[in-house]
């Protein structure tokens, strides 16, 4: 990611070039996407148009084995290595400023390993659309800053929870597990350090007796290379208890921590700053479970005081997993089969694509569920969940993108497909094929829908996924991908090889008699699937 906003998008383009310059492998020779084949050895390639005929197999094997000997076979996708996280941030307003009740720039409040290296921007997807402030008045009683600093309201899943997904320059995803947690300024969380100027971070038993008080959220982030969401968003609320619990014990002193479940690491009434990092110390390097394996986290002030139990996925899908569980549900709540199916072929056929919400919860779910719909393919352009207003101007880049925004911005290109959730609106410039065998597909699709919608609670956003929507929803999930699947199940059948080298052999896709082996009612459809990334990255693999 860039150090600015031109910079991150200079980035962006960078890669998506690199991405679209079909069988240009790491080493990036200048090689046009045009009638270019993929280089990747050992992999299927794709052929584009050509004036070559597809007869002359020895010609187009030829050609292939140029270009791989030009250009070096491209790596897999690197498994993740680390920690259980890389880093945990606060991100919010500091004390000694004095802010307006306008949109202020968020600043990092604390950061924990303190040396970790933060990627540019990262602060901004904790608040993309800034930090907002109010003033609560006070009473005699106090009562609206206790409800404040000791309501349990704090350990709901809600739309205060949300996931932002970030690329470094190594290609590794990172994903920003976040909570958002309204705070009053004139106070920090006991961990973080005091700095000069600035007011204790422990009130006194009786709070100052000035007549309001400005409060403003902050957001509690975990950065990790693993999408244990489940687990990680128990890390936070477990954070979020043991400052409960010094909450309760500096504002209300006839309680005391002793009279909370004891399952901390220490039993003393007043918090002490080593105690939540050295929480998060021993979770950071708890062993990071295998495939299948599990691990038990003991949580501070557990009610129940029994670990959390988090099981691993085994290979081959544990992102998909984990946002199956995440974000399908929200996805079917918010959206009717048929805005779903115009926004799924718009992300199939690689369009550029904006989600607006202003629940940042439901924005990421929606827009990071098209991960795990799409499957057998992989999406290939850029995803960015929550789009921080600052770099709004990503909208304008030349590549295809899906993106989520909170607002809407003051233009939208208008070759942007645009799912307003706010307004209630969509814009969908251009009329895409539509799926071939649909009926096959609905016959499968509407049951499992229609089971799903059933497990809604009137007016109750699900948040928090039960063990029958997961199911369903990886059900739903399964009945695309073998759909998709379907529609190549004679792919081998339109490829030839040349095994003349016997350890270098080629084989390359024929596009053009697939296409005419089609239904003339479907060629539409393949037409503009075959164009895209996302088929060449499958017909790789």
């Amino acid at each position: 990611l860039g150090s600015s906003s031109s910079g991150l998008a200079q980035n962006l383009v960078a890669r998506s070039a690199e991405n679209n310059s079909l069988g240009v492998a790491e080493d990036s020779h200048d090689v046009k996407a045009s009638g270019a084949l993929d280089v990747h050895e050992e992999r299927v390639g794709a052929k584009s148009h050509s004036p070559v005929p597809e007869e002359d197999p020895a010609h187009l094997t030829d050609q292939e084995r140029l270009s791989r000997m030009l250009h070096g076979a491209k790596g897999n996708m690197k498994a993740p290595e680390g920690m259980l996280y890389e880093y945990f941030l606060v991100v919010g307003l500091r004390q000694k400023k004095i802010y307006t009740d306008a949109v202020n720039e968020p600043e990092l409040l604390f950061k924990h390993p303190p040396d970790a290296p933060l990627l540019p921007k990262i602060i901004d997807f904790c608040f993309p659309d800034g930090v907002k402030t109010r003033r609560l008045q006070k009473t005699n009683s106090f009562s609206s800053l206790y409800s404040l600093v000791c309501s349990p309201t704090q350990f709901t899943h809600s739309s205060n929870s949300f996931i932002f997904m970030l690329t470094t320059d190594t290609k590794d995803v990172l994903y920003g597990i976040c909570v958002k947690k309204e705070e009053s300024l004139e106070h920090y969380p006991s961990f973080i350090p005091e700095e000069d100027g600035e007011e204790s971070h422990i009130s006194p038993a009786i709070p100052s007796r000035k007549m309001q008080f400005v409060v403003a959220p902050r957001v509690y982030c975990l950065v990790s290379r693993y999408p244990f969401f489940p687990l990680h968003f128990d890390i936070l609320y477990g954070v979020f208890a043991m400052e409960h619990v010094n909450n309760v014990s500096t504002y209300l002193p006839g309680l005391r921590a002793d009279d909370f479940p004891q399952s901390s690491p220490e039993k003393n009434s007043k918090m002490e700053i080593p105690q939540v990092l050295t929480f998060l110390e021993k979770f950071r390097k708890t062993p990071v479970p295998s495939p299948g394996q599990s691990i038990e986290i003991q949580l501070p002030y557990s009610t129940n005081n029994k670990p959390v139990e988090f099981t691993r996925p085994f290979d081959g899908g544990e992102e998909e997993e984990a946002l199956c569980d995440w974000c399908i549900p929200i996805l079917f709540y918010f959206l009717s089969k048929q805005e779903f199916y115009r926004l799924f072929l718009a992300c199939l056929f690689e369009k550029k694509i904006v989600v607006i919400c202003s629940d940042v919860r439901v924005l990421s779910s929606i827009v990071l569920s098209f991960i795990p719909m799409l499957r057998p393919f992989l999406y290939q352009s850029v995803i960015i969940p929550i789009l921080p207003r600052a770099l709004d101007s990503l909208l304008d880049a030349p590549f295809s993108y899906l993106i989520g925004l909170t607002q809407k911005p003051v233009a939208v290109p208008s070759d942007v497909f645009v799912c307003n959730l706010n307004e209630k609106t969509g814009r969908f410039p251009q009329q895409l094929p539509e799926f071939p065998r649909l009926n096959q597909l609905e016959a499968e699709f509407k049951k499992l829908h229609k089971e799903l919608k059933s497990t809604y609670k009137e007016g109750e956003i699900p948040y928090v996924t039960s063990s029958k929507q997961f199911r369903l929803s990886k059900q739903i999930s399964s009945v695309f991908e073998n759909h998709l699947e379907s529609y190549f199940k004679t792919f081998r059948n339109y490829c030839i090889r040349d095994l003349s080298v016997m350890n270098k052999p080629i084989t390359i896709f024929m596009k053009e008699s697939f296409l005419d082996s089609q239904p003339k009612s479907e060629q539409p459809f393949f037409e503009a699937l075959l164009a895209t990334q996302m088929f060449y990255d499958y017909s790789d693999r």
